[in-house]
């Protein structure tokens, strides 16, 4: 992956793109612009869960109030101690967040309840790194429960769908999923994630279209 975003940096440098981060835009303001594309990302979300569970609309029972992962990627919450991640969504999404928890210093452990065979599938199949990812896991000291669905949290602790009863944690962290953002005006040009959540690639895609159309 950072292989794949230095070489577009690289290209929108040669281009004599501007990036400017660290920017809030206000819909509401008077841009200096002709034309604006939307491309402001998902939101966390519980869809994840749907797959193997669609009647839980609300996602997991008792889940309310506990921080996403995303959220703790962005530094937006905070968590310590022994932390239980919750996973059903798999993928680079999730094994990004358990590394980043197994390296915080005020992390004592990580234990992960995933729905898949193991972490981070279906994406380390494809990419043919699942046995690297799982050696740098046990390194970590990370447990991995595979083929598990948590059926309800009862902080701290959470009840399995076999009845089994898991903690006690100091923190729960949900990685279920995203929805795509809600807040797009009505005929903004729009690309990625916050048209519908997919891969990298649909968002390049789309971006390029969005960017012709202008």
């Amino acid at each position: 992956m950072l292989e794949a975003l230095g070489w577009w940096e690289r290209e929108l440098q040669l281009l004599g793109v501007t990036i400017r981060c660290g920017v809030r835009v206000d819909p509401a303001a008077a841009l200096d612009a002709d034309a604006g594309v939307w491309a402001v990302g998902a939101t966390p979300s519980h869809t994840g869960v749907w797959r193997n569970r669609p009647q839980l609309v609300e996602g997991i029972t008792g889940r309310a109030g506990l921080p996403q992962g995303r959220e703790v990627l962005a530094g937006l919450q905070r968590v310590s101690g022994r932390v239980l991640v919750i996973d059903e969504e798999g993928g680079w999404p999730a094994v990004s967040l358990v590394e980043t928890l197994a390296a915080d210093p005020e992390v004592v452990s990580v234990t992960v309840v995933t729905d898949r065979a193991a972490l981070g599938l279906p994406d380390l199949q494809f990419t043919l790194e699942a046995p690297r990812v799982a050696a740098r896991l046990r390194a970590a000291g990370v447990t991995v429960r595979a083929g598990t669905l948590v059926a309800q949290v009862e902080a701290p602790e959470v009840v399995t769908t076999a009845g089994e009863r898991i903690g006690p944690f100091d923190a729960i962290v949900l990685s279920t999923g995203t929805a795509a953002a809600a807040a797009i005006p009505a005929g903004a040009v729009a690309a990625g994630d916050c048209v519908t959540p997919r891969g990298i690639w649909a968002a390049v895609t789309e971006g390029l279209a969005a960017g012709s159309s202008l």
